[in-house]
């Protein structure tokens, strides 16, 4: 099977600076990392930065670790954050770190994909199915992993799952604010496994200042033609082409990182979308 991850960045019309970040690569195992810093934080595209960074250096530790996945991953968060606030210090970086983080790794066949704060998973599986699970908060008030899990106790966050290509209910399920979201998937099944920054919500129209529909948007950006080379990076650029015709504009950063799973001989178009 071939591996291949990708990742995309791209400033929101409302900022002057993205302070979104995302890393991937296949060194040891395949990553696939996106933080996005808080707007009303001073200086938040630092914090996601040190936030990714340090999230990949410590992913290797914790993917191995042999105790209950439970421990990990608590493990996983306080070496983390520890190790971002010790590249803080020496950066001189006054803090605090606040920034979603989403964080995806292949290890024996399955996919993991951890998500600490709000965002989007985008899924492609062999049968086709184009599937997105919206993890959001009231107010747009993330729980940020450098937050105590005492904050913002008995708060909850929506987590919706999107079937983009039926015609079917939406699937809406509670979660309590300070639970990292925790997906598991068999390789086997999936073409295609992303996450995405929650600037994907804020795609507006410049003159009506009508947001697109999530779907819309979310079907846009799973139609991949291939899934060679820069295939994230393809994808994105030609939506934005789009959006540009139409005079849409996300009006938030908006950032995109996956892997694709393809048979080693395969010629990959198992969607036929342009």
């Amino acid at each position: 099977m071939k591996v291949q991850t990708d990742a995309y960045m791209s400033k929101g019309h409302a900022h002057t600076v993205c302070e979104d970040y995302a890393l991937h690569g296949t060194s040891v195992f395949p990553y696939f990392m996106l933080a996005d810093g808080c707007s009303s934080s001073p200086h938040s595209e630092v914090a996601a930065q040190l936030l990714c960074w340090s999230a990949a250096r410590q992913l290797h530790c914790m993917a191995n670790e042999d105790v209950a996945f439970s421990t990990r991953l608590a493990n996983y968060r306080d070496a983390v954050l520890e190790h971002a606030q010790q590249a803080a210090k020496a950066i001189a970086y006054p803090g605090p770190l606040l920034a979603t983080l989403m964080v995806g790794y292949v290890v024996g066949g399955y996919a993991h994909v951890l998500v600490w704060g709000d965002g989007v998973i985008t899924t492609l599986d062999r049968q086709g199915n184009r599937v997105a699970e919206i993890i959001q908060f009231r107010g747009n008030a993330p729980h940020y992993m450098a937050y105590e899990n005492r904050l913002m106790q008995g708060a909850e966050k929506t987590v919706t799952r999107l079937v983009l290509n039926r015609t079917q209910c939406d699937q809406v399920q509670q979660v309590p604010a300070h639970v990292p979201i925790c997906r598991c998937y068999d390789v086997r099944d999936y073409i295609f496994i992303g996450i995405m920054s929650d600037g994907v919500e804020s795609v507006m129209q410049r003159q009506t200042h009508v947001r697109m529909v999530a779907k819309s948007v979310l079907s846009a950006f799973l139609a991949f033609k291939n899934f060679r080379g820069e295939f994230i990076q393809r994808r994105c650029k030609r939506v934005m082409s789009e959006w540009v015709q139409s005079d849409h504009v996300p009006m938030d950063d908006l950032t995109y990182a996956g892997v694709s799973f393809l048979p080693t001989l395969a010629v990959a178009n198992p969607v036929g979308a342009a």
